[in-house]
């Protein structure tokens, strides 16, 4: 008889992580804290269970982007009314605050059901690279 591997709680590790942004693409820097954020890079994965990894974000504002993106790409909002649609360039998006853009693509990367809104309080971004946690006790990734 085949059994399926249910972990307990004791067994689901609850990380603190530590990203640094700096000289990263927007795309995979996106993809992969949505990933830990879900806890899809665990090898206790259930999708019935919901692990809260928190990760830590610093140096948002030193992020890459490719070519030409940060001039050219436009982010669009609708208000529902007739011509009201909204469009802000992604230049001046990152100049007002860097963490927005970085907020948006992992927030699209998420899925979309009542957990997106979870997942997202486990994000903190920083533009800078101060913030408020002991960084001895994080666990750093580079990739």
């Amino acid at each position: 008889m085949k059994l399926t591997y249910f972990p307990s709680k004791e067994y689901i590790l609850n990380k603190l992580i530590l990203i640094d942004a700096d000289k990263k693409q927007l795309g995979k820097l996106a993809s992969m804290i949505s990933l830990i954020v879900q806890g899809k890079n665990s090898y206790t994965y259930q999708q019935s269970i919901i692990q809260k990894n928190k990760v830590i974000v610093i140096n948002c504002a030193k992020m890459h982007f490719s070519s030409k993106k940060k001039f050219e790409k436009n982010y669009y909002h609708h208000s529902s009314f007739i011509g009201g649609l909204k469009k802000e360039k992604m230049k001046d998006i990152y100049n007002n605050s860097p963490t927005k853009i970085l907020r948006y693509s992992i927030l699209k990367m998420l899925p979309k059901n009542s957990l997106r809104n979870l997942f997202m309080k486990n994000i903190k971004l920083y533009s800078d690279n101060i913030n408020p946690y002991n960084l001895n006790t994080l666990k750093k990734i580079i990739y």
